[in-house]
């Protein structure tokens, strides 16, 4: 009786003295059967006993058959009601899921990014940082430095130091060629305050796109 929400381990108040009437929740024995279902009678006049679980059909209540309804159902209460960790842990890890999962980002929204980080940038490798935030969130394909250089331009078509392919090809070693999660100062195609300026730049345009 889940459409009706009553679940099992319920408790189910019977008033054995009440009308039955159509649609009323009754407590009945049909064929030697104790069953909770709705009474009801259809329109050509035959009476049933229906569920509220599309897993079950109703049962027709036919002439001579055995039945006796014991009461109306007039109050449904639940003892300490809980659910198995199992599926709290489903819940909590499903939302954490979603937390970790990136906005969806429309073109103009990048291109709006590109043109607010484009004063940080000093020379054409720098854009590399952010072409490495773009390809982390499959904005721009993986390896695809001329798509990216054609997006900057289009963005920042004044910027003195826009980038090239050949450029940002050079710099996709070592760490540089993984996820920005995985940048590290000791494995990186540059070094000191270089490294950090890279680092600052794919930062601050990731948060951006946040």
């Amino acid at each position: 009786m889940i459409g009706a929400n009553i679940i099992d381990g319920d408790f189910v108040l019977v008033d054995k003295t009440a009308q039955v009437y159509d649609s009323d929740i009754v407590v009945a024995l049909i064929d030697g059967e104790c069953v909770l279902k709705c009474y009801c009678t259809d329109d050509d006049g035959q009476t049933w006993l229906a569920p509220r679980n599309d897993a079950y059909d109703a049962i027709p209540v036919r002439e001579g058959q055995d039945l006796f309804i014991f009461g109306v159902v007039t109050e449904v209460w639940r003892k300490s009601p809980r659910v198995t960790h199992r599926e709290c842990i489903d819940v909590v890890n499903r939302t954490k899921r979603r937390a970790r999962k990136p906005k969806e980002v429309c073109l103009s929204e990048v291109e709006a990014a590109i043109r607010d980080i484009a004063p940080k940038v000093a020379y054409g490798r720098q854009w590399f940082a952010v072409y490495r935030v773009l390809a982390d969130r499959k904005l721009v394909g993986a390896g695809c430095f001329e798509a990216f250089c054609r997006l900057v331009a289009e963005a920042v078509p004044e910027h003195p130091k826009l980038p090239t392919a050949k450029e940002l090809g050079r710099m996709n070693v070592y760490c540089f060629a993984k996820h920005l999660g995985q940048w590290s100062a000791d494995n990186a195609p540059v070094t000191g305050s270089r490294y950090s300026e890279y680092e600052q730049i794919a930062n601050c345009f990731m948060k951006m796109l946040e």
